[in-house]
């Protein structure tokens, strides 16, 4: 090995006993497992690991945000489930009701008519009381 590279002990990881070669002859299960590498690669290796463990940080902290988050989605997916049950009972409910007749409105030309009618009605009375009052004693 050149000095341009580190052999770096990352863990220790547990070697199942169905893997061992008969011939060898281990005192434990446990083997160190090493990385041979350059320097360039160790910067590299090492800015991973750092912005790996920065990312678990950072999803630590805002674990509980985002739990707070979907729990106030799903009360509101809840709430809106129950607004929509009683929405569709009162539809189901009025369709159920008997039918009332239509109210209908009088159309333009009637309205017109019927006003007409009235003024005629309003002028002959004017003409009464005024007969009344002409033959009325002063």
């Amino acid at each position: 090995m050149t000095s341009d590279h580190y052999a770096i002990l990352v863990s220790s990881r547990k070697v199942p006993p169905s893997s061992f070669h008969p011939s060898r002859a281990l005192s434990n299960t446990f083997t160190p497992v090493l990385w041979h590498l350059r320097t360039g690669q160790l910067d590299q290796c090492s800015q991973r690991l750092h912005a790996s463990c920065s990312n678990r940080e950072l999803a630590n902290e805002m674990k509980p945000q985002i739990s707070e988050l979907i729990q106030r989605a799903e009360n509101g997916l809840e709430t809106m489930k129950k607004r929509e049950r009683l929405l569709r009972t009162r539809v189901e409910k009025r369709a159920t009701l008997p039918s009332q007749a239509p109210l209908v409105a009088p159309s333009l030309g009637a309205l017109e008519s019927q006003l007409e009618a009235l003024r005629q009605k309003k002028e002959a009375l004017g003409k009464q009381v005024e007969g009344w009052s002409s033959n009325w004693p002063t």
